[in-house]
């Protein structure tokens, strides 16, 4: 008797599984064989990715280690990928700002900080590096502010503090405006997670600032 009823629940249960694949079996195939397409597509694309990823390497420390180099850069010819196309233009600007050529430095600068192919962390570097030149430029005429920006609204920037320091920095030392500037710096002292030098620079300046605000409202001519 139980083999009777072991056999008829065997062949209820074939019967279900024939429905089944009726039913569903075209579909589970499409989805199976969709996976399989997936998966090479992308280990041809992780294969292709990483060949690429060592030729353009390898084309990055060519062009660094070059003769020629900064000079052979050419931002609009750098036919590299966004991070290591970065790291060429941030590389050649150091080097041209070590040789004193600030003109040439700026303008790798600010074509990296132009560059929306190269992560923002770099692009926010070259704003600051391009920043700090600036400020050191007696006939500069430009509004450092206004270029440090991008970098001092972005909360997720990992230059933030450092591109608000300097805004603190321009505003008090060029504007004169030390209760602008505080407000700059406040922010810096209010963000948790920062390097302690970054702290300890805030809070040296937000005291020098605040005792010029002090004599200003009790001396104006000084």
């Amino acid at each position: 008797m139980s083999n009777l009823l072991l056999e008829i629940d065997e062949a209820m249960r074939r019967e279900r599984m024939e429905k089944l694949w009726k039913a569903y079996g075209p579909y589970l195939l499409t989805f199976l064989g969709f996976i399989v397409l997936a998966t090479a597509v992308y280990s041809g694309w992780k294969a292709w990715d990483e060949s690429v990823r060592t030729k353009q390497t390898a084309e990055l420390f060519a062009l660094m280690e070059d003769s020629n180099f900064p000079s052979n850069i050419n931002p609009e010819q750098l036919n590299l990928r966004g991070s290591l196309r970065g790291i060429a233009l941030m590389n050649g600007a150091g080097t041209y700002a070590r040789r004193d050529k600030t003109a040439e430095a700026l303008k790798l600068y600010e074509a990296a900080a132009n560059d929306t192919g190269i992560p923002s962390d770099l692009r926010h570097l070259a704003i600051l590096m391009r920043v700090r030149i600036l400020a050191n430029d007696a006939n500069s005429k430009e509004n450092l502010i206004d270029i440090l920006k991008p970098v001092t609204n972005d909360n997720r920037s990992a230059w933030q503090s450092y591109a608000l320091i300097e805004a603190a920095s321009f505003t008090a030392n060029r504007d004169k405006d030390y209760a602008h500037a505080r407000k700059y710096l406040e922010q810096v002292l209010e963000r948790e997670n920062l390097p302690q030098t970054i702290y300890a620079k805030a809070q040296a300046l937000d005291q020098i600032y605040a005792t010029r605000e002090q004599t200003s409202k009790t001396d104006p001519k000084t």
